[in-house]
């Protein structure tokens, strides 16, 4: 283990998401990747490959809040541990980062809605937009901060 878009598509972000999987074969991407996640204030767990990341997902000791991968990767690609998490999670947080329009387009159409997808080589606005409310995850999330105090009459 390593310590290195459609608006439609984002993930349903808890407002208590804290660790996120990251599966990406790339180096310099899972880094750039890893560093983007904890400089929001996540905890994140990465992996060279889908299966590493499989196996890191079921021997986890703390809960997984959302899982990025790639797509192509060597031993298990991305379309295969995302199978294996639906099956095992009955709505798992994913999302997908790919540099292929037609492998977009492919989630999209086999998962729907329920995967979140974004084109490499992605901003980190990007991304954070369909990871959902672009905010550090220390941070209420609108609906849960207080109220500006009205002016008295």
């Amino acid at each position: 283990m390593d310590r290195c878009a459609q608006p439609e598509d984002a993930v349903r972000w808890s407002a208590t998401a804290r660790t996120v999987l990251v599966a990406e074969d790339e180096p310099n991407m899972r880094r750039i990747l890893v560093q983007l996640l904890e400089r929001r204030g996540f905890n994140v767990l990465s992996f060279p490959d889908g299966e590493a990341a499989w196996q890191g997902y079921q021997s986890a000791h703390i809960r997984i809040d959302v899982v990025v991968t790639d797509l192509q990767m060597p031993r298990l690609d991305g379309r295969g541990l995302i199978a294996r998490l639906m099956r095992v999670t009955p709505t798992p947080q994913i999302a997908v980062c790919s540099g292929c329009d037609e492998e977009c387009a492919w989630v999209r159409a086999r998962w729907g809605t329920s995967v979140a997808t974004v084109h490499k080589p992605y901003s980190a606005d990007q991304l954070f937009g369909i990871l959902g409310p672009s905010r550090r995850c220390d941070q209420p999330p609108e609906s849960t901060r207080a109220a500006p105090a009205q002016p008295a009459p």
